[in-house]
């Protein structure tokens, strides 16, 4: 399994939990939100320890100036982590 499919296949349902409560779709992932930015970092951290937070919050923050509304959730990780290459 790809590092990519790995964190897709991580636990998300405290992330669900709370877009469901704001009435957002899970699976649509806004890359200008600093908590869904943090939640992203934190799962690629967890594979990639050695990166840095700081890097990788930057990274899925860019996206936010390339686009007008949420990314797939899938897409979104397969980007960062290509743009960081680790995928």
């Amino acid at each position: 399994m790809t590092t990519y499919a790995a964190i897709i296949q991580e636990d998300w349902s405290d992330y669900n939990l709370r877009k469901m409560r704001t009435g957002s779709k899970v699976n649509d992932f806004q890359p200008c939100e600093g908590w869904e930015v943090n939640y992203l970092a934190s799962k690629i951290l967890k594979f990639y320890p050695y990166q840095d937070k700081n890097v990788i919050k930057e990274v899925v923050s860019a996206f936010a100036e390339f686009t007008t509304g949420p990314l797939k959730r899938e897409l979104l990780v397969e980007m960062v982590m290509t743009r960081l290459s680790l995928g």
